[in-house]
C-alpha cells in the first residue's frame, strides 16, 4: 500500500482540510469525488508535493492543462496525454488524473477506461463522472474537510451516502430538540430562582431581618443565579457547536447552487439559420460537407460528435462570435449567451468581482454578494482570482451570470465538465423548464437524456 498521512492545505485564512490520511492499493481504481470547491485538486497537489519529498515516481494530468487550447480539440489533446502517461509510467508509480473524462468522446473514453483498468500502478482519479464512478473499486468523498471512504462503486457509494444523510438528519432533529429542551430548563431555572428570591425578600420584610443578613442572602442568590446561568449557557454553547459541526456534514446542506428561473423572451418562429457554412484551417475545410441548419424558438438542441469534429466552432458561429469562411449566417437573436469552460480559462487573471462586473455591469455590494452566494461561492472573497476557483465553481458562476443578462438563447459547451452532482441536477432541472431555446454540446449521454432535448445534430453522421 502507498500511504500518505497528515495531509493539509490552507486556502487564505481557511483550512480546506488538515490531518487527512490516504492509502492506495496497486492495481485498484480509486476515485475521489465531492462538492465543487471542497479541495480535490488541492489534495492532488498535496500528494504531488509528498511524492517529490519522498522521491516517488508520479504523473499528474491536471484539470486545465488542455482546456486552454483555442484551436484543435481539447478532448484529443487530453486523451493523448492520458494514454501516454498510462503507457510510459514505470511499474508501481502513482498516476493522478484530474477530471480525465472531460471533453472525451465515447471512443476516447472507452479506450481510457480499458487502459486504466489494465494498469498496474497506484491510481487516483478525481471525477464526478458517473461512468467512471461505476467502475471504481473504492470511492473517496471529500467535503467540509473530511475524507470519507466507501469500499465499492457508485451503487455502494450512493446507498451508503443516503443512509448517512438520513442518519445525520435524524441526529440533527434530535440535536434541535435537545437545544430547545435545555433552553426550556434554563428558563424554568430562572423562574424558580426568581420565586425563591421574591419569597426570601418577603420573609425578610416580615421578620425585619438585619441588613447584613439580607445582603448576605441576596449575594448568595446572585451567585446561585450566575452559576446556574453559566452552567446552562455552557451546555447550550456546546450543543450549538455540535449542531454547527453536524450541519456542515449534513448531505442535505450540500445544496448550495440554485439557478434562478429563466425569463421568457418574445422570439419569432425561426431564430437562427446557417446556410452552407464552413471554416477553414490552413486552407482545409473543417467539415467535409458544409453545414446548413435552421433553429426555431421551440427547439432544444443537442450537438454531438467526436473530438475534433468542430462542435465548439459551430457553437461560436451560432453565437456570432466568429464568421464562417464560406456560407452565410442569419440570426434574430438579440442576446445569445455562450457558456464555455474554455472561454473562462482565458480570463484567469480577473478577480471574481471584476469578472461579474464585466458581465453584469454596475452592481452594488449586496447584488454582487447575492450572485456569488447563489453560485455557491460562499467561502471565498470577491477579490479571489478566477484561477483560484475550481472548474465547477467557474462554470456555475458563468451560468448564474447568463441568467442575469436577459439571454434569449443559451449555447452550452460541455457544461457538466467539473460539475458536482448537486450542480448537475440543478442545471438539468433549469434546462428542462427553460422557456428560451438552447443548444447543448455534451458527451454526457445520461445528461442529454435528462434535459428534454427535442432535436439532435451529430457531426459524425455528416462526415
Amino acid at each position: 500500500m502507498l500511504s500518505f498521512s497528515n495531509l493539509h492545505v490552507t486556502h487564505g485564512s481557511r483550512n480546506l482540510f488538515r490531518n487527512l490520511n490516504l492509502g492506495l492499493q496497486i492495481g485498484e481504481l480509486t476515485c475521489l469525488t465531492g462538492p465543487n470547491g471542497s479541495g480535490k485538486t488541492a489534495l492532488l497537489s498535496c500528494l504531488v508535493a509528498a511524492c517529490e519529498r519522498r522521491g516517488l515516481d508520479y504523473y499528474l494530468v491536471r484539470q486545465h492543462e488542455t482546456d486552454e487550447l483555442l484551436s484543435g480539440s481539447p478532448g484529443q489533446e487530453r486523451a493523448d496525454r492520458i494514454f501516454r502517461a498510462i503507457r510510459e509510467l514505470p511499474h508501481r508509480s502513482l498516476l493522478l488524473l484530474d477530471e480525465p473524462s472531460n471533453h472525451l468522446d465515447r471512443r476516447a473514453f472507452d479506450r481510457m477506461c480499458s487502459l486504466v483498468l489494465a494498469q498496474n500502478q497506484y491510481l487516483l482519479i478525481v471525477t464526478h463522472d458517473r461512468r467512471l464512478l461505476r467502475l471504481a473499486d473504492r470511492i473517496l468523498h471529500l467535503e467540509a474537510g473530511r475524507l470519507d471512504e466507501y469500499g465499492g462503486n457508485l451503487h455502494v457509494y450512493l446507498e451508503q451516502r443516503q443512509r448517512e444523510g438520513e442518519a445525520r438528519n435524524r441526529e440533527w432533529k434530535g440535536m434541535q430538540r435537545q437545544v430547545r429542551a435545555t433552553e426550556r430548563q434554563l428558563q424554568i431555572g430562572r423562574e424558580r430562582q426568581k420565586k425563591r428570591r421574591q419569597k426570601a425578600e418577603a420573609g425578610n420584610r416580615t421578620q425585619k431581618n438585619p441588613a447584613a443578613l439580607v445582603n448576605f442572602q441576596r449575594n448568595r442568590a446572585d451567585r446561585t443565579d450566575a452559576r446556574l446561568e453559566n452552567a446552562y449557557n455552557r451546555q447550550i454553547a456546546g450543543l450549538q457547536r455540535d449542531r454547527a459541526v453536524l450541519q456542515n456534514r449534513r448531505i442535505a446542506n450540500g445544496v448550495k447552487f440554485r439557478l434562478p428561473s429563466i425569463v421568457s423572451s418574445r422570439l419569432p418562429a425561426q431564430i437562427l439559420s446557417l446556410a452552407s457554412v464552413n471554416v477553414h484551417y490552413a486552407g482545409v475545410p473543417l467539415w467535409p460537407k458544409a453545414i446548413s441548419v435552421g433553429v426555431y424558438s421551440h427547439q432544444r438542441w443537442a450537438l454531438m460528435g467526436a473530438n475534433g469534429s468542430g462542435k465548439t466552432t459551430l457553437l461560436q458561429l451560432m453565437a456570432g462570435l466568429r464568421e464562417p469562411d464560406c456560407g452565410t449566417t442569419w440570426s434574430a437573436l438579440r442576446k445569445p449567451v455562450l457558456v464555455s469552460q474554455t472561454r473562462l480559462n482565458d480570463l484567469d487573471d480577473l478577480s471574481i468581482r471584476d469578472y461579474i462586473l464585466n458581465r453584469a455591469g454596475h452592481l452594488d455590494h449586496r447584488a454582487l454578494g447575492k450572485i456569488m452566494h447563489d453560485a455557491g461561492l460562499i467561502a471565498v472573497s470577491a477579490q479571489t482570482g478566477l484561477n483560484k476557483c475550481s472548474g465547477g465553481e467557474r462554470i456555475r458562476l458563468d451560468l448564474m451570470l447568463a441568467m442575469q443578462t436577459s439571454a434569449d438563447m443559451l449555447l452550452l459547451d460541455e457544461p457538466t465538465n467539473d460539475m458536482d452532482a448537486v450542480a448537475r441536477s440543478e442545471l438539468a432541472a433549469m434546462l428542462r423548464a427553460s422557456p428560451i431555446p438552447w443548444i447543448c454540446v455534451s458527451h454526457d449521454e445520461e445528461f442529454l437524456e435528462e434535459i428534454g432535448v427535442t432535436d439532435w445534430l451529430n457531426l459524425d453522421a455528416r462526415s
